[in-house]
């Protein structure tokens, strides 16, 4: 069994991937800087990982990489923040950390199937999409240094 010790607190990850309390740790981490973004240095030093090791812990964990993990989070951010019909999708997009309209726009429709002005249509029609939240799926890369 591949086995490697956490260098904080001691703790044992096994090949199972990070434990509860560092998957927390982890989201939490990337939620508080959603605006900014994260990288996998910063994300893997919250639970005392080193990077590589990091990847595969968090994607035996969770079933999905770190990039995919926080590009859900920022589309899950992104959906809340266009409830609001007074927020431009301008502003969501960089409330959220994208670099430009479009990118956010590409990233969105990707992982929700609908652009940001379908959705705030949809959501205005139907509230319960504002429920629902990504949980991951298929064409979503991890070929960035930045998570």
């Amino acid at each position: 069994m591949f086995m490697a010790e956490g260098e904080r607190g001691g703790v044992t990850v096994s090949g199972r991937g990070l434990a509860a309390w560092q998957v927390r740790r982890v989201m939490n981490h990337m939620s508080n800087r959603l605006e900014e973004g994260i990288s996998l240095a910063e994300a893997s030093a919250e639970v005392g990982l080193s990077p590589a090791y990091f990847c595969t812990a968090f994607r035996l964990a969770t079933g999905r990489t770190p990039f995919a993990a926080f590009s859900a989070l920022r589309i899950e951010r992104a959906r809340q923040l266009l409830t609001d019909p007074t927020v431009s999708i301008t502003d969501v997009s960089l409330a959220v950390g994208f670099q430009t309209p479009s990118a956010f726009a590409n990233t969105f429709r990707r992982l929700t199937g609908m652009t940001p002005s379908q959705f705030r249509k949809f959501q205005a029609v139907d509230p319960s999409l504002r429920a629902a939240v990504y949980t991951g799926g298929p064409g979503v890369r991890d070929e960035r240094a930045a998570i």
